[in-house]
Order: structure tokens, then C-alpha cells, then sequence
């Protein structure tokens, strides 16, 4: 049970961490949300979130990850990145 306990404290840890990572993009997904406004440039950027799915599924590769699963989660990043975009 202790080691049930310590491995969740571990999770609970890195979980705090993934949020903050999460809202550090975010912020600067609102500035460059900003700039492309400030170009005239459209929120979505296909050619730009094909590369981050090549990059994201060559991580999935590395480290021996289920390549949709990791994309789904690149897809609801992504979407949250865009709607904070569009507010700016």
C-alpha cells in the first residue's frame, strides 16, 4: 500500500508539472496568436500542425507510445491553443 500510495504522490507531482507546461504554452500561444494578428495571418496553420504531428509521432516512436492516443492529445492541445488565439 505505501508503494501505491508513494507512486500516485509521484503522479499527483507530475501532473502539476504537465499543467504548468501546459498554461507556459498557452501564454505563448497567446502572443503568437497576437502577432499573427498583427501580420494578418490566419489562426490555423495546416503546414505548421502537420509538422508538430510528424514531430509528435516520431516522440510516440521513441518512447514507445500509442501514436493516436499521443495525436489525440497534440489535436485538444492544439484546439486549446487556437481558441486562445482567436481571443486576442
Amino acid at each position: 500500500m505505501d508503494e501505491l500510495k508513494s507512486l500516485r504522490k509521484k503522479i499527483d507531482e507530475i501532473d502539476v508539472e504537465i499543467v504548468e507546461k501546459v498554461c507556459l504554452r498557452m501564454d505563448i500561444s497567446q502572443r503568437i496568436g497576437k502577432k499573427k494578428k498583427e501580420l494578418n495571418l490566419a489562426i490555423k496553420d495546416n503546414g505548421r500542425e502537420r509538422v508538430l504531428e510528424r514531430r509528435w509521432e516520431e516522440l510516440a516512436k521513441l518512447h514507445n507510445m500509442d501514436k493516436e492516443k499521443l495525436i489525440k492529445l497534440l489535436d485538444d492541445i492544439l484546439y486549446l491553443s487556437r481558441s486562445i488565439q482567436e481571443k486576442v
